[in-house]
Formats: C-alpha cells, structure tokens, sequence
C-alpha cells in the first residue's frame, strides 16, 4: 500500500467533510510504525500544502512507554483542550475503533470522522452516518501479488520493485456497491469467495485451475505447463505452509 498516497487522500477526504475549514487532530497507532509514520506524514503534507483554512491541531500516538498516557487519554485531552474540532482521521482499524467509541460521548458536537481500514464496528457506524469513511487497503491485492512474486521468483522469471496494490475509500455512498461489497470483511463472507479460491488452487491438486490462475496472472507459456505446475505448486506452497502459513490459517482463507 503506498500509505503516504492514502494518508493524502484522508486528508482531502476529511477536509472535504468539514468543509475545508476548521480544526482537527489525528489519532495514530504507534510512531515507531513504518506505516503510521508514512499515513500521517501525506496526511500533514496534504493539509499543509493545499487547505490553508483547516489546522491541524495535534498528532496523538500510541504509547511506547507504560509512563505515557494511553491513546485513549489523549483523544479525551484533544478532544477537550479544542472544544471546537470538527474531525479526526485515525490511522488504523484498531485506533479508528477506538476513536469511533469515544466520539459516542461527544456526539452533540457531530465531529466527523475518517478512519483506516475497516472492521463490523466501523461499518455499522458508516451506515448509520456515525463515521464518514474509511481509507480501505486491498487484502486480496496483497495476498494475490505476494503469492505471484514468489511464484515467480522461483521461476527467476523476475519482479517489480514495488507493487502498488492499492486503496479504496468506502463510505455511505458507495458502500453497497459491487466493487466495495467485493471486500469480505464487508460483505461479511465468512467462506473464502472466488477470488480467493483463486488463489488456493496454486495449493491443491488441481492443475488446470492452478495453471489458468497463473496464466490469468501473467504466468509463462502453456509449453512449460507440467515443470511450471510442479513449481509452482510444491515450492509455493511448501514456503507459504512454513513461512507464512499461519497468516492465512489464521484468517481461514484456505
């Protein structure tokens, strides 16, 4: 995900709630975070260079000290040193649940707020109009693309250096459309979808849906078929089973 990219697009997101004007702060997971550093850096950047009426009032992280007042105490501060902040973007799914819970004892001052990522709490509250939005990461994108790199990094047929795999704002508007509901944990799947079966016949027994998968994803020529399939599907497989498999057996996605 380049998070930097949707760090800005929250911003304009925010801004855009409040009408390009006024207060907000930012409540963000942990500074020693690769990922909260780079979604609050293009948050800042794009407040800084392209909305001169809104401020930015405070950046609040999760501690790294047990000497350090807990996220949640911070927000309250904020919330109560600035009475007139009209938003409030969240870094992740874990500090947008929260932020989410404390707004509900500020709810007279109908502050917006945009979160990241996206869980049942957060959907819930995109629906009822209790948040405007979620910047949304693309699960599927990087789980598929991971899977074809080390495929063919096996094969040394190469790779980009950085595969961009992207993200989606969800809010009110287009949170039934096709595309959005297409996200599992929104359309509330609880079965892997065909999108990941995709990717699990690569781990199966099931050459011709294996190889059409790797052909559909930029795989070599059907001439290599049988010495590609057995690559694929025993050196794949067996590093995803050692190195990664507890990230998907976790998530029941095979």
């Amino acid at each position: 995900t380049d998070n930097y990219g949707a760090g800005q697009e929250a911003a304009k997101r925010l801004c855009e709630q409040i009408g390009d004007n006024g207060e907000i702060a930012v409540a963000a997971h942990t500074s020693l975070s690769a990922t909260s550093q780079q979604r609050v850096q293009g948050f800042t950047d794009e407040i800084t260079a392209n909305h001169p009426n809104v401020s930015l009032m405070q950046v609040s992280y999760e501690p790294s000290g047990e000497e350090e007042l807990s996220l949640e105490e911070q927000i309250r501060q904020v919330l109560d040193t600035y009475p007139n902040l009209k938003g409030y973007f969240a870094t992740n799914e874990e500090v947008s649940e929260q932020l989410l819970s404390i707004l509900e004892d500020y709810q007279d001052r109908q502050i917006k707020m945009v979160g990241f990522d996206v869980g049942k709490d957060q959907i819930d509250a995109i629906r009822e109009g209790r948040e405007a939005g979620v910047v949304c990461q693309n699960p599927y994108g990087m789980g598929y693309a991971t899977v074809v790199a080390a495929a063919r990094t096996i094969l040394e047929i190469g790779n980009e250096a950085v595969v961009d795999t992207g993200y989606i704002w969800v809010d009110r508007d287009n949170i039934e459309d096709e595309t959005v509901q297409a996200i599992p944990v929104i359309s509330g799947l609880t079965r892997a979808p065909l999108i990941w079966r995709k990717i699990r016949n690569i781990f199966t027994s099931d050459p011709a849906g294996a190889f059409a998968d790797w052909q559909a994803a930029g795989g070599i020529s059907g001439k290599r078929e049988s010495r590609t399939l057995q690559r694929i599907k025993c050196n794949v497989r067996d590093f995803f089973i050692h190195k990664q498999g507890f990230f998907f057996l976790k998530r029941g996605i095979f």
